[in-house]
């Protein structure tokens, strides 16, 4: 009795790809909040740890805040999913120097962000996991490939991105205070 084909979309993951659904948890939101991807690895870069390498925003303190979140989504892909607890030094040290351009993120704390993330990486499991199965074969993937893949998979980037926009505008309210 031959097994059943399984569908590469469907096969489980397992603690191999941890590293490939951080990078792909990163991608995947940042795709979401319009930044453009340049490539994607698994492979260790001069800091000893796979990469995303994309287009950056500062401009705003709602920038920064988006900025914060994709940074945050790496390490919380894998551990919102299965429960994996990936390195995020580096994450933690870019989420520093971004609080320091705008301090008024202290106070919207990590569980406000996680608050924020987790219903958009709910919606995003299939792609974030497909993205992933897919950078762990790979290795490595150039932005345009991602985004493909992405795209493809994503079921609805107006509810992802809204939930998103709430997220910010939560944050702004914050910042400006009660308005009369």
């Amino acid at each position: 009795m031959t097994k059943p084909d399984i569908n590469p979309d469907q096969a489980p993951l397992d603690r191999r790809h941890a590293g490939a659904l951080h990078e792909a948890g990163h991608a995947v939101i940042a795709v979401l909040l319009g930044r453009a991807l340049c490539e994607l690895s698994i492979e260790h870069d001069s800091m000893g740890e796979g990469y995303v390498r994309r287009e950056l925003r500062e401009g705003t303190p709602e920038e920064i805040l988006e900025e914060i979140l994709i940074a945050r989504a790496g390490a919380r892909a894998p551990e919102h999913y299965e429960n994996w607890i990936t390195n995020e030094d580096h994450d933690q040290h870019r989420i520093d120097q971004l609080v320091v351009k705008c301090p008024e993120l202290v106070a919207f704390g990590m569980k406000e962000q996680w608050a924020c993330l987790d219903p958009v990486l709910d919606l995003c499991r299939p792609c974030v996991e497909a993205l992933a199965r897919t950078l762990f074969e790979q290795r490595k993937m150039a932005g345009k490939d991602a985004l493909v893949l992405i795209r493809s998979k994503l079921p609805s980037t107006s509810e992802a991105r809204d939930r998103l926009a709430v997220c910010t505008e939560r944050f702004a309210a914050m910042r400006n205070g009660p308005v009369d």
